[in-house]
C-alpha cells in the first residue's frame, strides 16, 4: 500500500520529468508585467549571457539527478526502467557541455559558450525529450490512481474526497512555481502548450487561461490549493 509520502513522490516525479523536457526544449516565456508603463523606463532584460547558459545546463543536470532519485520510489518496474533510461541518456548528452562552454567564456567567446549549451540541450531533447513528456504523463496517471487508492484506504480516518477536476493542472503549476516562475509566466507556459499536452496533464481542466490579471489570479489560486494538498 502506498503511503502519503510515496504518493507525493510519484506526483513530484511526474512534474519533474515534464520540467526537464521543457528545459531541454528551451521553453522561455515572457512575463507580461506592464506595471512600469507610464511610470518609468522599461526594466532591464533578464541576463541571457554565457553565465546564464552554463548555469542553466548545470541546473538541468541537477534536476535530472533529482528525478532519478524520485524514480527509485516507483513500484512499476517497466515504467521505472524507461524513466531511468531516458534520464541517463539526457544526462550523458549534456553532462560535459558546461566545461567547454566555461572555457569558451573564459576566453571571451560568449557566443560560442551559449551555442555549446544550446546545442547540448537540443541534442538531449532530440534524443529523449518526447519520451520524457510521455513518461511524465504516464507517471501523473499512476500518481493520481495511487492518490485515489490512498484516500479509499484511509476513508475511515478522514472523509475521502474525489480528486478535484483541476488537480493535475494545479500541481503542475505548483511545480513550476517551485522553479521560481511568476504567475504570469506560469500562465503563458500553460497557454503555450499544445491542446493534447494540456489534455494529458489535466483532462477536466485543460483549456488556456485568460490573458492579463484574470489568468494570473487563476494561477495564484491553483498554486495555493496544490500547496495545501501537498502539506496535507
Amino acid at each position: 500500500m502506498d503511503t502519503l509520502e510515496s504518493v507525493k513522490g510519484i506526483l513530484r516525479l511526474g512534474h519533474t520529468l515534464r520540467i526537464i523536457a521543457d528545459e531541454l526544449e528551451g521553453c522561455d516565456y515572457v512575463d507580461e508585467d506592464q506595471s512600469w508603463v507610464g511610470k518609468t523606463s522599461p526594466p532591464d532584460p533578464p541576463d541571457r549571457g554565457a553565465s546564464y547558459a552554463i548555469a542553466n545546463v548545470r541546473s538541468v543536470n541537477t534536476t535530472i539527478h533529482d528525478a532519478y532519485t524520485l524514480a527509485k520510489g516507483l513500484s512499476a518496474e517497466e515504467l521505472r526502467r524507461q524513466i531511468r533510461e531516458a534520464l541517463t541518456l539526457a544526462h550523458q548528452t549534456i553532462r560535459q557541455a558546461d566545461v567547454p562552454a566555461e572555457w569558451a567564456a573564459i576566453n571571451g567567446d560568449d557566443e560560442a559558450a551559449i551555442q555549446i549549451c544550446r546545442d547540448a540541450l537540443a541534442r538531449a531533447y532530440g534524443e529523449c525529450g518526447v519520451a520524457l513528456k510521455r513518461l511524465s504523463a504516464a507517471v501523473l496517471v499512476v500518481g493520481g490512481d495511487a492518490c485515489d487508492c490512498f484516500n479509499r484506504a484511509h476513508a475511515s480516518d478522514v472523509e475521502a474526497a474525489p480528486r478535484r477536476p483541476a488537480y493535475g493542472r494545479d500541481h503542475l503549476f505548483l511545480a513550476w512555481s517551485a522553479e521560481g516562475m511568476a504567475p504570469a509566466r506560469i500562465r503563458d507556459r500553460w497557454n503555450a502548450l499544445p491542446d493534447d499536452e494540456r489534455k494529458r496533464v489535466c483532462p477536466a481542466a485543460w483549456k488556456r487561461l485568460g490573458n492579463g490579471e484574470s489568468g494570473r489570479n487563476v494561477v495564484k489560486q491553483a498554486v495555493r490549493r496544490a500547496k495545501n494538498e501537498e502539506e496535507f
